[in-house]
């Protein structure tokens, strides 16, 4: 139960020099499709604007995301790619073969537009997938992501859970533990494994105990 997925592709003479400026990942490091590397565009803030699974074709670069990011990610690169001879086009074309669920139980999440902008890298795992590069020299958000990576402290990690429920599930929506009777996190991802039965990803405070992971079931996380 995969969600639809597109590509943006970014072509000129100066692709390199421009997406190495904006993205988190290293662009010289980039694979010929059907191999790719995962990346992260980020705001100025380190905020997350999107992830994607970015390869090289017929010398141009693609960003293959959730089809509803495309727009968002485009926009943002936009007002950065008036400085460079660069296009950026929609492309509804899968050039990397995607497997939702094996993702997202490797604790790998998309971004949506309900999570765009919300978290730093840290937290979303994508330093740990190499997604960062700390050596390619500056991205935009890169000083704030570098503080965390040297300085900072981790106050949250990503969990994967499987719950089975009749009610719709929103990307984003807070986690409540009813043994705690507070917040405790985020709904980051999900997939479908089958009727009413989802694999989740969620994002959590490290200060919970294995005991109050355990209570963490669908009924009791109160998501809104």
């Amino acid at each position: 139960m995969d969600q639809e997925t597109s590509t943006l592709v970014i072509s000129g003479i100066d692709t390199k020099k421009f997406l190495q400026g904006q993205l988190t990942c290293n662009v010289e490091a980039v694979p010929p499709a059907p191999s790719f590397i995962w990346g992260a565009q980020c705001n100025p803030q380190g905020r997350v604007i999107c992830t994607f699974k970015i390869f090289t074709h017929n010398d141009t670069y693609g960003l293959q995301m959730p089809t509803e990011m495309i727009a968002i990610a485009k926009n943002k690169l936009k007002k950065y790619a008036i400085f460079f001879k660069v296009s950026l086009n929609h492309d509804s074309a899968n050039y990397i073969a995607s497997n939702k669920l094996e993702e997202v139980s490797q604790c790998i999440p998309n971004i949506y537009p309900t999570t765009s902008e919300k978290y730093l890298p840290h937290e979303l795992n994508l330093v740990k997938i190499g997604a960062v590069s700390f050596t390619k020299g500056c991205f935009t958000g890169q000083e704030i992501i570098a503080r965390m990576e040297y300085r900072g402290k981790l106050k949250k990690h990503l969990y994967s859970f499987t719950i089975t429920t009749d009610q719709p599930l929103t990307r984003g929506a807070t986690v409540y533990s009813k043994k705690l009777a507070q917040p405790v996190g985020d709904l980051i991802d999900f997939c479908g494994i089958e009727k009413n039965t989802y694999l989740i990803l969620l994002l959590l405070s490290k200060e919970l105990q294995q005991d109050d992971l355990a209570d963490l079931h669908f009924n009791e996380l109160g998501l809104q």
